[in-house]
């Protein structure tokens, strides 16, 4: 795809007052030269209130690297964020639960989505296990998604997901998931 409107493409910092967050976002133009935003990083500053500026400082200055690292091809060479993603990806997973009901199918399908997502890039069974579990409490209570997922999307994705990240168990076997 060529990019018709260069001055859309590009990586792009906001701060949200109201948040109180700073949000890294890739654009790119479109082919009929619109604007598509894919969110890359959140950073709340909210969470740091009581922190060194220091810390504030070194956390930030990764997390702007890493989203430059990840968004230029063949990476900058700066460093390995590897484990700065991490963290925030366990943080950002445990402040999207919380408030979550979990008897709620809603809210069921959307962290089994985080899960899912989350289980894929982190390579965990155990999660996609978790992210499974809960499409079908979601898909029980009838949560139209949830019910798309489990019979159209997870046929085509769980066998390469077995194979990529489902350990075998002692007698080389796999125990069966659905």
């Amino acid at each position: 795809m060529t990019i018709q409107n260069p001055n859309l493409a590009g990586i792009f910092i906001t701060y949200d007052k109201s948040r109180l967050t700073l949000v890294v976002v890739e654009r790119t133009a479109t082919e009929n030269g619109l604007a598509a935003d894919k969110q890359l990083l959140e950073f709340s500053f909210s969470k740091f209130k009581e922190a060194d500026h220091h810390v504030v400082e070194k956390t930030l200055g990764e997390i702007v690297l890493y989203a430059l690292e990840k968004a230029t091809p063949g990476g900058l060479g700066f460093g390995e964020y590897s484990s700065l993603l991490d963290r925030i990806s366990e943080e950002n997973l445990k402040a999207f639960s919380d408030g979550l009901d979990l008897s709620n199918s809603e809210d069921q399908y959307s962290l089994a989505i985080v899960l899912f997502a989350h289980a894929r890039r982190d390579k965990s069974w155990e999660m996609v296990e978790r992210a499974i579990e809960l499409f079908k409490q979601s898909a029980s209570k009838k949560h139209p998604e949830a019910m798309r997922f489990l019979e159209e999307d997870l046929p085509l994705v769980l066998p390469r997901l077995e194979e990529k990240l489902k350990p075998k168990d002692k007698l080389g076997s796999d125990t069966n998931l659905i």
